[in-house]
């Protein structure tokens, strides 16, 4: 849920108490994940804990429709114009990211999660405010290490392991991305 309040503080600090935000979840093969369910309760939680007076709509996208996908968000942009802020709560942010590019809105500032190719793209260009992420190379590392342990040593792991949350901007993701942990 942390994740969730991360992504909220961000984008209140870049929107004003009045604007509306969208929530936008990428529809694909199998269900929403629980992450993505925890960071939009912890989301939901921050803005609705500030002085947060706006409306927030949800649109589904599709993964592999951009035509759709673009027909919907023309729709939804056109009939809530206070939307200033949106959040996608995975890493397939550069769906709105390139939405939001090809129709060159700046207006609208967009949190996403996760340094992907396609999300630094539109990082770097401003169509994606911030990203948040978590060290993908330190996960599968932690991962791979509880397990030996337990295989080879029986040593049983902790149920829950966080790992730190990184707040990416333009002017700072080189140097995550840099970074081999």
């Amino acid at each position: 849920q942390d994740g969730g309040r991360i992504a909220a503080r961000l984008l209140s600090k870049n929107i004003r108490p009045d604007d509306d935000v969208l929530i936008v979840r990428i529809v694909h093969t199998g269900a929403e994940s629980t992450q993505a369910r925890y960071r939009q309760k912890g989301f939901l939680e921050y803005l609705y804990g500030t002085d947060f007076s706006g409306n927030v709509y949800r649109a589904d996208l599709h993964l592999m429709d951009q035509e759709s996908n673009e027909s919907l968000l023309d729709e939804v942009l056109e009939l809530h114009p206070h939307i200033k802020g949106a959040v996608i709560f995975n890493s397939k942010a550069y769906i709105l990211g390139e939405y939001l590019r090809k129709k060159q809105r700046r207006d609208i500032c967009l949190i996403g999660y996760d340094l992907i190719e396609r999300n630094e793209h539109l990082l770097c260009e401003g169509y994606i405010e911030a990203l948040i992420a978590q060290h993908p190379r330190s996960q599968g590392y932690e991962g791979v290490r509880l397990l030996c342990d337990h295989l080879l040593f029986s040593k049983h792991p902790e149920p829950l392991m966080e790992m730190p949350l990184d707040i990416l901007i333009k002017e700072n993701y080189l140097y995550y991305k840099r970074c081999k942990f």
